[in-house]
Formats: C-alpha cells, structure tokens, sequence
C-alpha cells in the first residue's frame, strides 16, 4: 500500500497540469480527480469532455495528452491509444500544433503495446522511447512506457531484450530527481542480471557491480528514510546477483570451457546508513566467526536457471546454543522461490563456532547470511 501512495504523488507531481479554464465545468472536475490521484474519474471524465470539445481549440493537443496519460494510468489503454491516434493523425495540422510530439507517439504505442503485446508492438513502443530519449526532459508518459517494456521483457524471460530496455528506462528515468533514484535504479539493476541471463559474459559481474555501487551512493544521499529502504532493498538484490555472478565464473565447473578465464572478484561498497541501526548485543570484535549446516537446505530444482548459480541473503536471529529463529529472505536470485527453501530449513538450521577471540558470543540478532548454491 505504502509504495502505491508513492507512485500516485509522484505522478500527481509530474502528470498534473493546468488546463484550460474555459466554460466547461468538466474539466475542473478532470483536475480535480488528477490531483486526487482517482485515474479511473479523471478517465470518464475526459471521454466527456472530449466528445464535445472542439478540435479548433488552441489547447486540443494538450488536452488530448494529458487525457490519453489519464487514460493509460488507469488501465483504460483503448481510451489511450484513440487518443495518441487522434495525436499522431492530427498533431502537426492542429491550431496550435503538437509541440510533444516524441512523448505523443510513446503515449500511442505504450496503449498499443499494453492492448497487444506482442513483436510488432514491442518492435514499435522500444523506438518510439528511443525517439523520446532523443529529446531533452522527462514525462511521466514515458517514464511509465519504459517501465512497462523492460518489465515485460524481464517476465516474459526474454533477457538480452530486458538488458536493452532495461538500460534505456534506466537513461529515461534517472533524468528525473532523487524521488525517482530507486526506479531508475531498479530499471538498471534488472538490465544487468537480464545482461548475465542472457549472454553469461564476463562483463557481466562488473555491470552488477556497478550497479550495487550506484545503488549505495543513492543510499547515502537519500534524504527520505522510506526512499532509503526501498534502496536498500535494491542493494541486498543486487548483492546477491553480484555473489551468483562471481560464482558462476569462479567455478571451473560452473563455467565450462566456453568460458576460458576467471574474474576478479570485487568488494562491495557499504554505505554510511546502517542497514539495521537498533540491532542489539556484543560489539563486532566480540563476535565469533560461524559455521551453519548449510547441507541441510533442499534448494528447488529449475529447468529455467539450470546451471546458474542462485544466491539467497537473509537476516536471522541465533541464540547462545545455535539455534536459529526468525529468518527473514532479504534477496533471492535468480528467483524468489529458492527464498522458501532457506525458510523451511530454518528449524533443522543450527550456527557453530568456528574461530573468534576467546569468549566470544554466538548469540545475536539480525545476522545477515548469504547462501550460494548451484540450480540444478
């Protein structure tokens, strides 16, 4: 619920514009409903306006833009695409001729790609943002279209088209403010594991890299702490990505002879935030080193990642005999299921010594662990 009040203000604070004050009382409702964030209103809303509007109008380009935004937000993608056709048949003849046009013809694609997914409007939608990147600013029209096609790429397991789109959304987006650093990010960070997915490249461990790295300067810049976990979050994901990757390429056996060298491995960047600032017990040095029975995780087998290498972090709590309580998936790659086989094990889990100063205490609280396994 918190992240959709997030995207309504912020699409209230891009989408809403001031439209023309003529005599139509309509419209002052369409504002209205915009600013309260009720798309679905705002989409009726425009559809009567505009059977009565007269196309002569110096603001019908405007108007048919901000109504077709309307309409694609709240699901009506037939309300618009007839607007975006109106635009493209109609723009450069119009009174006061379309001066958006790049983010006019996203508007129609976007409506004709969520209509109809498939190659022709795929095809059309990735050069329609293309076209839009071209030119200067940011529109929330686009910002949502980007987000659509690397998203649908990423779900639909076609991953070197999610490593292009992705990385364009990811261009697209970060055009706008820190508000928009963990979407712009996410779009980032799903192109580089879609890069990995899709090739296996040895280029691919350093763009997770950099991507984990950016991710923790966003961190530390980050003024709103709900922002901030939402980064957060990000950054447990990419770590793990990052420790499956470096696997995968490590292993001789992971990577076979396709695969003629290793790769350096690269130490992530921690930010200044700490993670878990209220955790309670003995200071760091105190601390032993462990070992838990990892042997005990029945991780899922998977005909779509056999041969990755998958990785899962979670935090948990270990009392002073072992025992571990409270375990918590922070991140699982390359699918959230391998998080459930850590979860159940839980009980059959157990934290030994394995080396600290004498003395030192087993016991803690949110103990961060990542897991890394091969897919079988």
């Amino acid at each position: 619920m918190q992240k959709r009040h997030l995207l309504r203000a912020m699409l209230i604070a891009l989408a809403t514009v001031s439209l023309p004050s003529a005599a139509f009382a309509d419209i002052a409702a369409f504002n209205a409903a915009v600013k309260a964030g009720d798309y679905k209103t705002a989409a009726a809303e425009a559809k009567v306006i505009w059977s009565t509007w007269d196309k002569a109008d110096q603001d019908t380009a405007v108007l048919a833009r901000e109504f077709g935004f309307a309409s694609y937000v709240s699901g009506d993608f037939a309300g618009a695409q007839m607007f975006g056709q109106f635009l493209k048949d109609n723009g450069a003849t119009l009174a006061k001729p379309d001066d958006q046009p790049a983010t006019s013809r996203v508007l129609l694609s976007a409506a004709s790609f969520r209509l109809k997914s498939d190659d022709n409007t795929r095809k059309d939608l990735l050069e329609s943002l293309k076209v839009r990147e071209a030119a200067p600013g940011l529109d929330t029209t686009s910002l949502l279209a980007s987000e659509a096609l690397y998203k649908s790429d990423w779900a639909a397991g076609r991953f070197g088209a999610a490593s292009e789109s992705g990385m364009l959304a990811y261009r697209i987006i970060s055009r706008g403010n820190e508000v928009l650093a963990p979407r712009a990010l996410e779009a980032r960070s799903t192109a580089a594991a879609a890069g990995f997915l899709g090739g296996r490249d040895q280029q691919d461990y350093g763009q997770m890299m950099d991507a984990h790295d950016a991710i923790i300067v966003a961190i530390d810049a980050a003024k709103d702490p709900k922002r901030r976990q939402s980064l957060v979050n990000l950054s447990f994901n990419m770590e793990a990505w990052g420790n499956a990757t470096y696997q995968f390429f490590d292993s001789a056996e992971q990577i076979g002879s396709s695969i003629p060298m290793k790769i350096k491995r690269r130490d992530f960047t921690r930010p200044q935030y700490t993670y878990f600032p209220d955790e309670p017990g003995p200071t760091a040095d105190s601390y032993c080193n462990l070992d838990i029975n990892e042997r005990a995780i029945n991780y899922p087998q998977s005909s779509a990642f056999s041969g990755i290498v998958g990785s899962v972090i979670v935090k948990m709590d270990i009392d002073a005999e072992g025992r571990i309580s409270n375990v918590e998936s922070l991140a699982s790659v390359p699918a959230r299921q391998f998080s459930g086989a850590v979860e159940d094990a839980a009980p059959r889990l157990k934290a030994t010594r394995s080396g600290g100063a004498p003395g030192c205490s087993v016991a803690r609280e949110n103990y961060i662990m990542t897991f890394v396994f091969r897919i079988l």
